[in-house]
């Protein structure tokens, strides 16, 4: 029994405390009210902010609005990529065809030449001394240059050969949007003739001097003119005569496909020997050749032309085929492998060749 009556203190004695407890809690919520709305008041009660300041508040709250608004508020961006007009806003590509002059391009003033480190135009193989009768390029170039060339006459039956090997360094540098010099010589010329006398000759061989002229380029197309002359510099080769030449022509190129490049070229050439001991010996002819390049790949191409000269050593001076093979390693360095054979004329050649390789050095892409 007191059992019972200990425990039922304990609770009266516990609920009495938690009903003490309740009463603190409201009792301090009621004092803290009228703190709440005092502060409340005097901030209603303060008194307005003079003019500038409410300005000067109300831009800086524009400001920040401005700073906090998304960037995609911005105008949207147009870029051209690649052949497309790209809107930065969207996801949507518009595709625009380029003209095609924007693909191909390398003239300051025109668009009539690809611009590749590639050979192009005629291929560089000639018949001739100091490449005389060879037609220049239409396009212009900043370019150096080093080649290997070959000629080779054979006719066993008489008990006659000329071998005739070279190494040649060439430049050429445009001076002016429209005009290019150009400039080559043997640096080292091998010849030996092979006949019941025997002859060989080792030493400096000729030098070439020339211009060119480029009157119109647009397109894929470029016409140009040139001038060419071929001065004695050997050392013993022409021993008691002085030879002279001069070249005049004009070359043209035409893109006609983006793998088919045309050319065309004719040149009227001269000769004559300065000598004390024999007549000047003046000669004249014409060069008249085209061809084509196929460019199944922009670092590769294969030329083939059919080139023809008269009047120079007879009527018909020769017919014959030519062949190139031409690469582009990079955006400077070229390759350029080119083989002739007359196969109908007075010339007595059976071969010619040429192994160039070639730097540009030009701006890019002009």
């Amino acid at each position: 029994m007191r059992g019972v009556l200990a425990s039922l203190v304990a609770l009266a004695l516990c609920a009495t405390a938690h009903a003490q407890d309740a009463e603190s809690v409201t009792t301090a919520s009621t004092e803290s009210a009228p703190e709440t709305a005092t502060d409340s008041d005097t901030t209603v009660a303060s008194p307005p902010a003079p003019e500038s300041e409410t300005a000067t508040a109300s831009d800086a709250a524009t400001e920040s609005q401005t700073a906090a608004e998304p960037e995609t508020a911005a105008e949207p961006e147009t870029a051209i990529e690649s052949g497309s007009v790209r809107d930065a806003s969207s996801a949507e590509t518009t595709d625009v065809e380029l003209p095609p002059d924007t693909a191909e391009c390398s003239l300051p003033r025109g668009h009539g030449c690809p611009s590749t480190a590639r050979a192009v135009g005629p291929i560089g193989t000639t018949l001739l001394d100091g490449q005389l009768g060879l037609a220049r390029r239409a396009c212009l170039r900043d370019e150096l240059s080093i080649a290997e060339d070959a000629y080779l006459i054979a006719r066993p039956a008489d008990f006659y050969g000329n071998i005739r090997l070279g190494t040649r360094l060439s430049g050429s540098f445009v001076v002016a949007p429209s005009i290019e010099v150009w400039g080559s010589l043997e640096i080292v010329r091998y010849q030996t003739l092979l006949s019941a006398i025997e002859n060989t000759y080792m030493g400096l061989g000729y030098l070439t001097l020339g211009s060119t002229w480029q009157y119109f380029a647009e397109s894929g197309r470029a016409l140009a003119a040139y001038a060419r002359v071929v001065l004695p510099t050997t050392s013993g080769l022409d021993q008691r005569s002085q030879p002279f030449a001069l070249e005049l022509g004009t070359t043209a190129e035409v893109t006609a496909h983006e793998n088919v490049r045309f050319h065309a070229f004719l040149s009227a050439i001269g000769s004559l020997a300065i000598s004390d001991v024999a007549p000047a010996d003046p000669r004249g002819g014409i060069r008249v050749g085209g061809g084509v390049d196929w460019v199944p790949y922009e670092a590769f191409a294969i030329a083939v032309e059919l080139v023809s000269g008269f009047g120079y050593r007879d009527a018909l001076d020769f017919l014959a085929v030519n062949a190139g093979f031409r690469f582009a390693f990079g955006d400077v360095v070229g390759v350029d492998l080119g083989v002739t054979y007359p196969f109908l004329g007075a010339e007595p050649a059976l071969l010619a060749g040429q192994l160039a390789i070639s730097g540009r050095f030009d701006g890019r892409r002009l």
